[in-house]
């Protein structure tokens, strides 16, 4: 994204949040999308995974990435939402979020 000018931003107050740590994560996840601790352990796990690989398209690197909590919260509860409670469906509603923010057809 484009950065903000000086006198723009000067405007507002700015907050700079560490990140969370994942067992809170995962808490946050079960207790507000209403999901079984072992589906909202499997999804953070995930993120963690694709942060631990960062490809070479970066689409996964760090606090950039297009992976956020936010992503993790949607998942869950499209996840949350589903008719089945298989591990695949679940897998299936993380592969569709991350799609949704690819930019270039080889990531």
């Amino acid at each position: 994204r484009k950065m903000l000018s000086r006198a723009f931003r000067n405007r507002f107050l700015e907050v700079h949040v560490d990140d969370i740590p994942l067992d809170e994560l995962t808490e946050m996840i079960t207790k507000r999308c209403n999901v079984a601790p072992s589906r909202a352990e499997r999804i953070v796990g995930v993120m963690r995974e694709l942060h631990l690989r960062r490809q070479r398209s970066n689409v996964f690197a760090g606090r950039a990435a297009f992976l956020t909590p936010r992503d993790l919260f949607r998942w869950a509860e499209r996840a949350a939402a589903g008719d089945t409670d298989s591990y695949t469906e679940v897998a299936r509603e993380g592969y569709v979020l991350l799609a949704e923010g690819l930019r270039r057809e080889e990531d």
